[in-house]
Protein backbone atom coordinates (compact mmCIF):
# COMPACT_ATOMS: atom_id res chain seq x y z
CA UNK A 1 0.00 0.00 0.00
CA UNK A 2 1.26 3.45 -0.92
CA UNK A 3 2.33 5.61 1.99
CA UNK A 4 0.28 8.78 2.48
CA UNK A 5 2.01 12.14 2.22
CA UNK A 6 0.59 15.28 3.82
CA UNK A 7 1.51 18.35 1.77
CA UNK A 8 0.04 20.88 4.18
CA UNK A 9 -3.06 23.04 4.51
CA UNK A 10 -5.01 25.11 1.98
CA UNK A 11 -8.02 27.14 3.12
CA UNK A 12 -7.95 25.30 6.41
CA UNK A 13 -8.14 21.89 4.76
CA UNK A 14 -5.44 19.24 4.79
CA UNK A 15 -4.01 18.21 1.41
CA UNK A 16 -2.95 14.55 1.41
CA UNK A 17 -1.57 12.31 -1.34
CA UNK A 18 -2.58 9.94 -2.82
CA UNK A 19 -5.88 11.72 -3.49
CA UNK A 20 -8.74 9.66 -4.85
CA UNK A 21 -11.51 10.92 -7.11
CA UNK A 22 -14.69 8.90 -7.42
CA UNK A 23 -17.76 9.13 -9.63
CA UNK A 24 -15.83 10.82 -12.43
CA UNK A 25 -17.54 11.48 -15.77
CA UNK A 26 -15.06 12.10 -18.59
CA UNK A 27 -15.39 13.30 -22.18
CA UNK A 28 -12.22 13.03 -24.27
CA UNK A 29 -11.87 14.50 -27.76
CA UNK A 30 -8.68 13.69 -29.68
CA UNK A 31 -7.37 15.94 -32.46
CA UNK A 32 -4.42 14.77 -34.56
CA UNK A 33 -2.32 17.91 -35.07
CA UNK A 34 1.03 18.72 -36.71
CA UNK A 35 3.59 18.98 -33.93
CA UNK A 36 4.90 22.34 -35.14
CA UNK A 37 1.52 23.93 -34.48
CA UNK A 38 1.70 23.29 -30.71
CA UNK A 39 5.44 23.07 -30.08
CA UNK A 40 5.44 26.47 -28.37
CA UNK A 41 2.94 25.24 -25.78
CA UNK A 42 5.71 23.56 -23.76
CA UNK A 43 7.70 26.03 -21.64
CA UNK A 44 11.22 25.53 -20.28
CA UNK A 45 14.01 23.28 -21.49
CA UNK A 46 13.25 20.02 -19.67
CA UNK A 47 10.38 18.50 -21.66
CA UNK A 48 9.57 18.08 -25.33
CA UNK A 49 6.62 16.94 -27.40
CA UNK A 50 6.27 13.19 -27.88
CA UNK A 51 5.93 13.33 -31.65
CA UNK A 52 4.66 10.43 -33.77
CA UNK A 53 6.75 9.21 -36.73
CA UNK A 54 4.49 11.13 -39.12
CA UNK A 55 5.23 14.42 -37.33
CA UNK A 56 1.89 14.71 -35.52
CA UNK A 57 0.75 14.71 -31.89
CA UNK A 58 -2.57 13.83 -30.32
CA UNK A 59 -3.99 16.95 -28.69
CA UNK A 60 -6.66 15.93 -26.18
CA UNK A 61 -9.52 18.14 -25.05
CA UNK A 62 -10.93 16.55 -21.89
CA UNK A 63 -13.80 17.75 -19.74
CA UNK A 64 -14.18 16.11 -16.34
CA UNK A 65 -17.18 16.13 -14.04
CA UNK A 66 -15.97 14.98 -10.63
CA UNK A 67 -18.90 14.24 -8.33
CA UNK A 68 -16.90 13.27 -5.26
CA UNK A 69 -13.54 12.36 -3.78
CA UNK A 70 -10.95 13.36 -1.21
CA UNK A 71 -10.89 16.98 -2.41
CA UNK A 72 -14.61 17.30 -3.11
CA UNK A 73 -16.59 17.85 -6.29
CA UNK A 74 -15.35 19.96 -9.20
CA UNK A 75 -15.45 20.26 -12.99
CA UNK A 76 -12.35 20.75 -15.11
CA UNK A 77 -11.47 21.43 -18.74
CA UNK A 78 -8.03 20.24 -19.85
CA UNK A 79 -6.14 20.70 -23.09
CA UNK A 80 -3.12 18.40 -23.17
CA UNK A 81 -0.29 17.36 -25.45
CA UNK A 82 1.93 14.26 -25.16
CA UNK A 83 5.31 15.06 -23.65
CA UNK A 84 8.50 13.36 -22.57
CA UNK A 85 11.84 14.49 -21.09
CA UNK A 86 14.24 16.16 -23.49
CA UNK A 87 16.51 13.50 -24.99
CA UNK A 88 14.15 10.61 -24.18
CA UNK A 89 12.63 8.36 -26.82
CA UNK A 90 9.43 6.34 -26.98
CA UNK A 91 11.35 3.22 -25.99
CA UNK A 92 12.29 4.84 -22.66
CA UNK A 93 8.64 4.55 -21.57
CA UNK A 94 8.67 8.02 -20.02
CA UNK A 95 5.89 9.54 -22.07
CA UNK A 96 3.36 11.66 -20.21
CA UNK A 97 1.26 14.75 -20.80
CA UNK A 98 1.61 18.49 -20.43
CA UNK A 99 -1.49 20.53 -19.61
CA UNK A 100 -2.00 23.76 -21.51
CA UNK A 101 -3.73 26.41 -19.30
CA UNK A 102 -6.23 24.00 -17.70
CA UNK A 103 -9.46 25.32 -16.17
CA UNK A 104 -11.39 24.39 -13.03
CA UNK A 105 -14.63 25.68 -11.54
CA UNK A 106 -13.55 25.57 -7.88
CA UNK A 107 -10.89 27.88 -6.45
CA UNK A 108 -9.82 25.31 -3.84
CA UNK A 109 -8.92 22.80 -6.55
CA UNK A 110 -7.09 25.50 -8.47
CA UNK A 111 -5.01 26.28 -5.38
CA UNK A 112 -4.11 22.61 -4.93
CA UNK A 113 -3.10 22.26 -8.57
CA UNK A 114 -0.92 25.39 -8.50
CA UNK A 115 0.77 25.14 -5.10
CA UNK A 116 1.08 21.35 -4.78
CA UNK A 117 1.56 20.15 -8.36
CA UNK A 118 2.76 23.14 -10.38
CA UNK A 119 -0.29 22.98 -12.65
CA UNK A 120 -1.57 26.56 -13.18
CA UNK A 121 -5.31 25.97 -13.29
CA UNK A 122 -7.43 29.07 -13.92
CA UNK A 123 -10.86 29.35 -12.33
CA UNK A 124 -13.66 29.43 -14.89
CA UNK A 125 -17.24 28.26 -15.29
CA UNK A 126 -17.38 24.62 -16.44
CA UNK A 127 -21.01 23.51 -16.57
CA UNK A 128 -22.32 20.06 -17.48
CA UNK A 129 -25.86 19.19 -18.57
CA UNK A 130 -27.07 15.58 -18.85
CA UNK A 131 -30.06 14.56 -20.94
CA UNK A 132 -31.50 11.13 -21.69
CA UNK A 133 -29.08 10.30 -24.51
CA UNK A 134 -26.75 13.29 -24.71
CA UNK A 135 -24.42 15.43 -22.65
CA UNK A 136 -23.22 19.00 -23.11
CA UNK A 137 -20.41 21.07 -21.65
CA UNK A 138 -20.31 24.86 -21.52
CA UNK A 139 -17.05 26.56 -20.57
CA UNK A 140 -16.93 30.30 -19.93
CA UNK A 141 -14.17 32.64 -18.79
CA UNK A 142 -15.68 35.79 -17.36
CA UNK A 143 -18.94 36.78 -19.02
CA UNK A 144 -18.07 35.33 -22.41
CA UNK A 145 -18.54 31.67 -23.45
CA UNK A 146 -15.30 30.02 -24.55
CA UNK A 147 -16.49 26.56 -25.61
CA UNK A 148 -19.77 24.72 -26.10
CA UNK A 149 -19.52 20.96 -26.72
CA UNK A 150 -22.55 18.73 -27.25
CA UNK A 151 -22.40 14.96 -27.69
CA UNK A 152 -25.38 12.95 -28.90
CA UNK A 153 -25.76 9.28 -28.02
CA UNK A 154 -23.47 9.68 -25.01
CA UNK A 155 -24.22 6.37 -23.36
CA UNK A 156 -21.53 5.23 -20.91
CA UNK A 157 -18.91 2.70 -21.86
CA UNK A 158 -19.56 -0.83 -20.65
CA UNK A 159 -15.92 -1.34 -19.68
CA UNK A 160 -12.93 0.75 -18.71
CA UNK A 161 -9.22 0.14 -18.22
CA UNK A 162 -6.82 1.67 -15.74
CA UNK A 163 -4.16 3.87 -17.37
CA UNK A 164 -1.10 4.85 -15.35
CA UNK A 165 0.26 8.15 -16.58
CA UNK A 166 2.24 11.19 -15.51
CA UNK A 167 1.90 14.92 -15.95
CA UNK A 168 5.01 17.04 -16.46
CA UNK A 169 4.90 20.49 -14.88
CA UNK A 170 6.96 23.22 -13.22
CA UNK A 171 6.62 23.89 -9.49
CA UNK A 172 8.29 27.13 -8.33
CA UNK A 173 10.17 27.11 -11.62
CA UNK A 174 11.55 23.59 -11.09
CA UNK A 175 10.45 20.60 -13.21
CA UNK A 176 8.26 18.04 -11.46
CA UNK A 177 6.46 14.80 -12.28
CA UNK A 178 2.85 14.28 -11.15
CA UNK A 179 1.86 10.60 -11.39
CA UNK A 180 -1.82 9.78 -11.78
CA UNK A 181 -3.99 6.74 -12.48
CA UNK A 182 -7.14 7.19 -14.56
CA UNK A 183 -9.84 4.78 -15.64
CA UNK A 184 -10.23 5.18 -19.39
CA UNK A 185 -13.48 4.23 -21.18
CA UNK A 186 -12.89 1.51 -23.76
CA UNK A 187 -15.84 2.44 -25.97
CA UNK A 188 -15.48 5.23 -28.54
CA UNK A 189 -18.38 7.24 -29.94
CA UNK A 190 -19.21 8.31 -33.46
CA UNK A 191 -17.18 11.42 -34.32
CA UNK A 192 -20.20 12.90 -36.06
CA UNK A 193 -22.07 12.89 -32.76
CA UNK A 194 -20.02 15.86 -31.52
CA UNK A 195 -20.96 19.51 -32.09
CA UNK A 196 -18.37 22.15 -31.14
CA UNK A 197 -18.94 25.90 -30.96
CA UNK A 198 -16.02 28.19 -30.12
CA UNK A 199 -16.39 31.42 -28.23
CA UNK A 200 -13.71 33.85 -27.14
CA UNK A 201 -10.78 33.87 -24.75
CA UNK A 202 -7.47 31.98 -24.33
CA UNK A 203 -9.01 28.50 -24.50
CA UNK A 204 -10.95 29.32 -27.67
CA UNK A 205 -7.80 30.82 -29.20
CA UNK A 206 -5.80 27.65 -28.49
CA UNK A 207 -8.52 25.46 -29.98
CA UNK A 208 -8.67 27.65 -33.07
CA UNK A 209 -4.90 27.24 -33.40
CA UNK A 210 -5.34 23.47 -33.87
CA UNK A 211 -8.12 23.98 -36.37
CA UNK A 212 -11.33 23.91 -34.35
CA UNK A 213 -14.16 23.83 -34.84
CA UNK A 214 -13.50 20.58 -36.70
CA UNK A 215 -14.56 17.01 -36.22
CA UNK A 216 -12.44 15.20 -33.61
CA UNK A 217 -10.41 12.20 -34.69
CA UNK A 218 -11.66 10.16 -31.73
CA UNK A 219 -14.31 10.58 -29.02
CA UNK A 220 -14.55 8.70 -25.71
CA UNK A 221 -17.15 9.13 -22.97
CA UNK A 222 -17.25 7.35 -19.62
CA UNK A 223 -19.16 7.68 -16.36
CA UNK A 224 -18.54 6.55 -12.80
CA UNK A 225 -14.78 6.32 -13.30
CA UNK A 226 -11.98 6.62 -10.75
CA UNK A 227 -8.80 8.71 -10.72
CA UNK A 228 -5.93 8.91 -8.24
CA UNK A 229 -3.29 11.64 -7.99
CA UNK A 230 -0.01 10.61 -6.37
CA UNK A 231 2.47 12.90 -4.66
CA UNK A 232 4.56 14.96 -7.13
CA UNK A 233 8.31 14.52 -7.12
CA UNK A 234 11.20 16.51 -8.62
CA UNK A 235 12.21 15.61 -12.14
CA UNK A 236 15.87 14.73 -12.61
CA UNK A 237 17.35 13.90 -16.02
Amino acid sequence: MERTTTWGMIDGRSVVFPAHTSELNVLMLVFVTPAEVVRSWLPGDDFQLAVAPDGTVHVVLAVHECLGGDWGACNTCDLSVPARPVGASASDERDGVYLRDPLVNRRFHGEIAYWCMGIPRRVAAVDVAHRRDSVSFLVAEGDEPALDVRVAGATPAARSRLVRNRCYAYLDGEPVVVPFDLEFPERFLDRDSVTIVLGTGPLADDLATIGLPRRPDAVAWGTGLDCTFHAPYPYTP
